[in-house]
């Protein structure tokens, strides 16, 4: 009688991705992103090691300026083996499948990243800036670099804190036909979560951002100066070179392959000075594409309740626009479902105040999806673990040859990178 009881009392339920499926599920988007997923991770993981392989092996590359890009690197091996192979799988499926104590080591080594990275592009801006604008002769020594690497560390593993402290493992409401867990974040009120989003946003964005953006535009202002009095100089040469022409009468062959030389020269300076222009502007420029989204929409939802603003045609496509931005991003993006972060690292960096309630009702997980799913947007970093192995390391000549040699081992690596690229503006920022 007892047993008949329990059966009785017992209320059947479904996965959420079984009772309201979307695009995320159809076969075809998920072995299209699956082989996406893979060839990003490929691409970003054999790039950062390649990064840390050559710098260790090679003494000619531990500079101060590496210490701070092998940092970088370090960050997107993280985000890469964290955050590519959990977050289609925590997309597509609309449940947290890897227990309660990875919810919080892998949500809180995740953030621990992105403040690497961030923090790591920001040291990078400085130390450039010093090293060619204010001290040229005074580079930033071994010893110093090491010390702001530690305190970098100290910082993010500090601000993650209240965030891994606040994770929990959850279970969707039975009773409202819903089975699985979900991990998400649980703070004591609204008004702390806001706070601590602020504080990220502030910390994780905005001061990183007015950093690079001072320094590099300083070092711009700084080289197109240098660049604009070398091309003086050609000029005021060339028209020596003519004057020295018309007085003898005639054109020598020594006018012309001197004339030939400051031609030469000319274009040079002007490739540099484009090369430049273009990496300095890219590293601002990328930064701020693959962050701004998501902070401006985090900010936006924490304020605000919007239930269709993915929903077309009756359509949630929530999920498959999470997916497409998580790929082409940088930062993983950690809120998916109808529940705060599956994948918790963007929950991380998109504070929203509504996940302090258990699922009681359907419109409180609904309400508790739309308040979270926003984290999608700022999955725009993902990117960002492709492109700086390439922007800060590999576009150095010294650097991209040695990462051949040791890849290939080879004669083909020497003659990829061409002998006649010499050392450049470009290969001093």
């Amino acid at each position: 009688m007892m047993g008949e009881s329990n059966r009785t009392t017992e209320i059947p339920c479904e996965f959420y991705s079984d009772k309201y499926p979307d695009p995320s599920n159809h076969p075809i988007t998920i072995v299209l992103f699956t082989l996406l997923y893979t060839f990003v991770f490929l691409i970003s993981f054999a790039g950062n090691m390649g990064v840390i392989y050559a710098t260790i092996r090679h003494r000619s590359l531990q500079t101060v300026q590496n210490i701070f890009i092998v940092n970088l690197a370090i960050s997107g091996v993280i985000l890469a083996c964290l955050s590519i192979p959990l977050t289609p799988v925590t997309h597509i499926a609309k449940q947290w499948f890897f227990g309660s104590l990875l919810c919080r080591v892998v949500g809180g080594t995740q953030a621990i990243g992105t403040f690497i990275g961030t923090f790591s592009l920001c040291a990078i801006a400085v130390d450039r800036y010093f090293r060619l604008v204010i001290a040229p002769g005074r580079p930033l020594r071994k010893v110093n670099a090491m010390r702001i690497t530690m305190i970098m560390w100290a910082v993010s593993i500090v601000v993650t804190l209240p965030y891994v402290y606040h994770m929990n493992l959850m279970k969707y409401s039975p009773k409202h036909g819903l089975c699985g867990w979900f991990c998400t974040e649980k703070w004591p009120s609204p008004f702390s979560k806001r706070a601590y989003t602020i504080f990220v946003l502030v910390i994780q964005f905005l001061i990183p951002f007015s950093i690079m953006t001072v320094c590099y535009h300083a070092i711009f202002s700084f080289l197109r100066k240098r660049a604009k009095t070398r091309l003086t100089s050609i000029a005021q040469q060339a028209n020596l070179l003519y004057v020295l022409a018309a007085t003898a009468g005639r054109e020598t062959q020594q006018h012309k392959e001197q004339m030939t030389h400051l031609l030469d020269q000319k274009k040079r300076v002007v490739a540099q000075k484009r090369r430049v222009t273009l990496i300095l502007v890219s590293m601002v420029f990328i930064f701020g594409i693959t962050s701004l989204p998501h902070n401006f929409v985090s900010t936006l939802m924490e304020f605000t309740d919007s239930r269709d603003l993915l929903t077309f045609y009756k359509t949630d496509y929530t999920y498959i626009v999470s997916l497409l931005t998580h790929l082409v991003g940088n930062e993983p993006d950690t809120t998916v479902a109808p529940f705060a972060s599956l994948q918790p690292l963007h929950s991380f960096v998109n504070r929203y105040h509504s996940a302090v309630i258990p699922c009681a009702n359907f419109e409180t997980v609904f309400i508790w999806y739309i308040n979270e799913y926003s984290g999608q947007f700022s999955s725009l970093a993902m990117l960002s673990c492709v492109t700086n192995p390439l922007l800060y390391a590999f576009l150095n000549p010294e650097f991209r040859e040695l990462v051949l040699n040791g890849l290939a081992g080879v004669s083909w690596a020497n003659n990829f990178v061409s002998k006649s690229w010499h050392p450049t503006q470009t290969t001093v920022l």
